[in-house]
């Protein structure tokens, strides 16, 4: 396949309905937690795990449970605090990446004082965020922390299998199973060959075979690193 300009972005509907959501060993604990409130015994709690793990998932899940809004941390700080006071249940993800951390601060503490429930999304454990703020960091240390894990094999070809369906892209039997033992253990990388996969099959309006999902692999090869696995297919 020659070689192109690498699209890993493709607009397509996705479910986040809890019955769509694919449950396995390293993501079940987060599950389990979101399912768990109100009875979480803090204001306020944190998810991490790598880009694509499913925590906006999760986050959508606990929101309808809650009935709560996600908050846009690009907002300006008066409309953010209108809509933090307005809600009893938030969801900021990306919460490491927010540069505002006084306004984050307050964030906490209106839901601490107001009876309110605080969902955080990140891609690391709070103790790896860059705060300054020494207050800030305190109090989101002293939070509850669940972990999404690193994908197995297994919950790989699931993701790939979901994905897939949601797109109602058609693939032929023997893919999934040898895309998953060639392609970087991470969600990342599912996301990136089934963005590819949906990509090349409608631009050369072919199904998914074993053949293209041979050549994607090898064009994925240049950003991920792929484990050395002989081509056998």
């Amino acid at each position: 396949m020659a070689s192109r300009q690498i699209s890993f972005e493709w607009p397509h509907s996705v479910s986040m309905r809890r019955n769509n959501f694919a449950v396995n060993p390293s993501n079940q604990t987060a599950l389990q937690w979101i399912e768990s409130w109100p009875h979480w015994g803090s204001y306020a709690s944190v998810i991490y795990g790598p880009k694509g793990s499913g925590k906006t998932h999760l986050a959508h899940i606990w929101a309808e449970k809650s009935q709560g809004v996600f908050l846009d941390s690009k907002l300006a700080e008066a409309d953010f605090m209108a809509v933090a006071q307005k809600f009893k249940c938030l969801v900021i993800d990306d919460a490491d990446q927010f540069t505002n951390q006084q306004l984050l601060f307050h964030t906490l503490n209106s839901a601490k004082n107001n009876n309110g429930s605080l969902l955080l999304l990140a891609r690391s454990a709070t103790p790896q965020w860059k705060v300054t703020l020494p207050d800030l960091s305190s109090r989101l240390n002293a939070l509850p922390q669940i972990a999404i894990a690193t994908p197995d094999q297994e919950m790989l070809a699931i993701l790939m299998t979901k994905q897939f369906a949601d797109r109602q892209m058609a693939v032929d039997p023997g893919v999934i199973d040898y895309a998953v033992v060639r392609l970087n253990r991470s969600y990342a990388a599912i996301q990136a060959f089934v963005d590819m996969a949906d990509q090349f099959s409608l631009e050369m309006k072919r199904r998914v075979t074993v053949s293209l999902a041979r050549d994607i692999v090898q064009e994925l090869d240049r950003h991920f690193a792929v484990p050395d696995v002989p081509d056998k297919a």
